[in-house]
This record gives structure tokens, sequence and C-alpha cells, in this order.
């Protein structure tokens, strides 16, 4: 059995004398669950496939689990919410031995603003339209596509005056989060 153990034996030498040792075995598992990772990201509203997460299972002897006595204990984990959580995925090996992992699910919103570029910089009297810049923007689950009247494009950039100015893009996902990203516009004089 796993652990530490005293092994007693006696022999009798050559001369009739009986002869008393102990000795400490120390036999150890290799008993293991492994997963792919020790974090994943979701985006809200992703299903987590938790057995999905499983590389190996191996018993004390070396040889592989069935995965019958996996155990995954996904009961804090909310998808549809922002946050980090702590998924426990555990079994009970063929010595009764029970080996656990934890692995970090971090759900993330999918929500995002793309931009071009985060720095431009122009001439006075150049034509600047902040509009320009907009690559894509998407809601919550990453994919829908959030048109650009559903933005807010906040921009006091002056082209015919020297300076440097912020554009903020910023819209309000599926989820009641503000989604935002920044432009810098460098306006330099003209040169003489």
């Amino acid at each position: 059995a796993v652990g530490t153990h005293i092994v007693s034996y006696s022999f009798t030498d050559k001369d009739g004398s009986t002869i008393h040792r102990s000795l400490t075995v120390t036999v150890s598992s290799q008993s293991s669950l492994n997963l792919k990772s020790k974090e994943i990201f979701l985006k809200i509203g992703e299903t987590f496939e938790g057995k999905k997460q499983v590389e190996s299972i191996i018993n004390s002897d070396g040889s592989t689990n069935d995965c019958s006595t996996l155990k995954i204990d996904d009961s804090q984990l909310d998808t549809s919410k922002i946050g980090n959580y702590k998924v426990v995925y555990s079994f009970i090996d063929d010595t009764g031995q029970t080996i656990s992992q934890t692995l970090m699910v971090n759900v993330e919103s999918g929500s995002v603003i793309n931009l071009t570029t985060h720095h431009v910089t122009l001439t006075c009297g150049d034509y600047f339209d902040p509009r320009n810049y907009i690559e894509s923007a998407f809601d919550s689950d990453g994919k829908t596509s959030i048109d650009l009247n559903q933005m807010t494009i906040d921009s006091k950039v002056n082209p015919h005056q020297a300076g440097t100015y912020e554009v903020i893009y910023s819209f309000t996902d599926n989820l009641g989060n503000l989604i935002s990203s920044k432009l810098l516009v460098e306006v330099q004089d003209k040169s003489s």
C-alpha cells in the first residue's frame, strides 16, 4: 500500500546467531490527474466542457484510469458573468486515494472595439474623420457586430490646430458593460 512502512526481518548467520533488522520502506504512488492547462479563457455564454480539459488520469501502478471515478466540481462557475472561477477535478485511484487538480476558468467579455491604429499623426489642415479608424466592434459573444450608429465617438480633434487629442470610442454591450477604445491624434504644424 502507498505510504511509509517498517519491514522487520530476521536471519541466522553462519555462526548460528539470529540477527533482527528493521528497514523503513516508502511506497509512492504514480497516481496523477493531468489537465491540458492550469488556466483557460472563455467568452461570456460559452459552454464549459470540463472533460475536454483532462489530458490523462493515471492509477498508482501507472496504468490509465477509466475515468469512472472522475468528478468535476464546477458549481462555482457562471459563464454568464465575467470573473475568475476555480473548477476542481478529482478522482479516486485504485488504492482509494483521492487525487485532485484545480483549473482556473476566466470568463471574459467578447465585447471589443478594434481600431486600425491607436496613434495617428496629422499635419495641420489634414482631413480627419474618426469613423475611418474603426475596423470592427463586437458584442459580448465576440461574434455579433456592433453597428457604427450604436457607438459613441467622443472627439475634440481640431485638425487645424497643432496639439495632442484623444478620441474615445464606446458602446454598451448586451450585458450592460461599457466598452471603450482610445485613439491618440497628434496634429503637427506644417513644416516651413
